[in-house]
């Protein structure tokens, strides 16, 4: 009973003891300052010792890949050891309380990870901006890199018992998020790969010894079937098995034939995905941690719009993005209406960039084009020499330049309006055969549907139109203003990993943002940024 009574009071005692500040003053961490403030609001207490269930929350966490995925060290080491000692009976004061203040700077160092990364976005935005001083290249991406929480916060979570829930509530982009850590997981499982030769082209029907490696690569990837047998036939699984793999990474081409080509992306290495799912789990740090339950999605790189209605994917369009001196601007904001047979208002720099070329081929642009000018809000006849003097200048156009409605309109016959600074909005286009490319980057920065009517449809009971269809509006021939009833969410986002039917596709890299994540994250910090002269030079044997 004494021995009992005398652990409850040593226990206690230890709950109640106190921190020394000489051991938080001498600690080497960026989060100094937010340990030392998150034991003065708890009276320099101990914060896990004497706690046990706090203590084994935390010290758990650190270890736990859903939140500490690229294993960083955390003192993991020497909380072990120290943690050791303790459950010994071998840990005076001072060791006792660098272990609390120990855990408390590793809890804090996974919560910034958690919530903002090891990556320097403030140098990820320089080289953005870099992008149009060195390369007139106008890239925007408009971050939302979160802030740590207050000590007080903090403390409260702490106190509470609530250690993992503080972590889980930091985590951005939670279905996203889950499901890179998820296939993260298990590619950090399989083997690696061997490589598998170079040589002539295998062709369906055929029988070759690396066939034999293929599929059992192609296994490991998830493309080819548990069922198939691991021979050197190449047959239909095996065939299959190639078109899956294929659409992971957008290739065209038949599947009944493996070139060279074709080898160099089986022939990946497993380092290749790992890194590929950390730079796009990094990214989910700076997008809006929660996109709503009703939601507008273009994911740039996949070339892929998306509507979410109660958090299902209800609609989906390709689209054509931004061309690479031109890129779509990464940011969010709200469609508030439709417009129906617009009209299209020249910006000026693309007078200044297109229109003057145009002008210079066909003399009778405007009325090739159904250009008309404004002067005062009143139609006049343009001066094209006024026009042509604006050549390598920053002025404005003396001329508001309208095209009128019709189905050769620039913005097609259907443009869904989210006013925002960058004046990008998604709408229709008359170059439909853009589509067809394997890479879109064609426009000037708006986002062109490929089926503009589908998700004017869709959002038809989202307004009180009177019109029953999008072809019901548009055969009106009149330019028609259609106001959403409440705004939707519309979010730009830039990830190089999606899922399509739960298999990962491993998209480009186009408007390089990746590289700059990769080479703006501790340990492999390049403060420099150079385009490289091919853009879309992807893998090569």
């Amino acid at each position: 009973m004494k021995k009992i009574l005398f652990i409850i009071i040593s226990i206690f005692s230890l709950a109640y003891a106190q921190v020394s500040q000489s051991i938080i003053n001498s600690l080497n961490s960026p989060q100094r300052a937010l340990v030392n403030n998150l034991y003065a609001e708890n009276g320099y207490n101990y914060l896990w010792v004497g706690h046990p269930s706090k203590l084994a929350k935390a010290t758990n966490a650190l270890s736990n890949g859903y939140y500490n995925y690229k294993n960083k060290e955390l003192h993991r080491t020497e909380i072990t050891r120290l943690l050791y000692a303790l459950d010994a009976g071998g840990l005076d004061a001072y060791n006792t309380s660098k272990l609390d203040v120990l855990i408390t700077d590793a809890y804090l160092r996974l919560l910034h990870f958690i919530r903002i990364g090891d990556v320097n976005w403030g140098l990820v935005k320089q080289k953005i901006a870099s992008l149009r001083s060195q390369y007139n290249t106008k890239a925007v991406w408009d971050m939302h890199v979160k802030s740590m929480p207050s000590a007080s916060t903090i403390l409260k979570y702490i106190q509470q018992n609530r250690v993992n829930a503080l972590l889980m509530d930091s985590v951005g982009q939670k279905e996203r998020y889950k499901s890179f850590i998820d296939i993260l997981q298990y590619y950090r499982k399989i083997p690696e790969f061997r490589k598998v030769p170079y040589g002539s082209i295998i062709k369906y029907g055929s029988r070759d010894r690396r066939i034999y490696e293929i599929k059992r690569r192609l296994r490991l990837l998830g493309d080819f079937p548990r069922s198939g047998s691991i021979n050197r036939k190449f047959g239909r699984n095996l065939a299959y098995a190639i078109q899956r793999f294929k659409k992971r990474f957008n290739l065209r081409g038949g599947n009944g034939y493996i070139d060279n080509d074709l080898l160099a992306y089986i022939n990946l290495p497993k380092s290749y995905y790992i890194k590929k799912i950390i730079v796009n789990l990094d990214k989910t740090k700076v997008f809006l941690p929660n996109f709503g339950s009703t939601y507008v999605e273009v994911n740039v790189p996949e070339f892929k719009m998306r509507f979410y209605q109660n958090h299902q994917e209800v609609f989906s369009s390709d689209v054509v993005v931004g061309m690479l001196t031109r890129p779509t601007p990464i940011f969010d904001d709200y469609l508030e209406y439709i417009v129906v047979n617009p009209t299209w208002t020249v910006p000026n720099s693309l007078i200044r960039e297109d229109l003057i070329p145009a002008i210079k081929k066909y003399p009778n642009v405007f009325q090739i084009a159904h250009l008309k000018a404004y002067q005062r809000g009143r139609e006049v006849k343009p001066d094209l020499q006024k026009i042509l003097a604006l050549e390598g200048t920053h002025r404005n156009s003396p001329y508001r330049i309208v095209q009128q409605p019709g189905p050769e309109n620039a913005l097609g016959q259907i443009k869904f309006m989210f006013p925002n600074k960058y004046s990008v909005y998604l709408h229709d286009t008359p170059e439909k055969g853009l589509f067809r490319n394997k890479y879109r980057y064609n426009s000037s920065g708006c986002m062109r549907l490929e089926d503009p009517k589908g998700f004017m449809n869709i959002l038809l009971p989202y307004t009180n139109s009177r019109y029953a269809s999008a072809s019901d509006a548009i055969n009106t021939g009149k330019t028609i203003r259609i106001p959403l009833k409440h705004k939707i969410p519309v979010h730009i986002v830039y990830f190089t990993l999606e899922f399509e039917n739960g298999a990962p596709k491993f998209l480009f890299d186009a408007y390089m943002y990746d590289k700059m994540v990769e080479e703006s994250t501790a340990g492999n910090i390049k403060y420099g940024f150079e385009v490289p002269a091919q853009r879309l030079q992807e893998v090569s044997n």
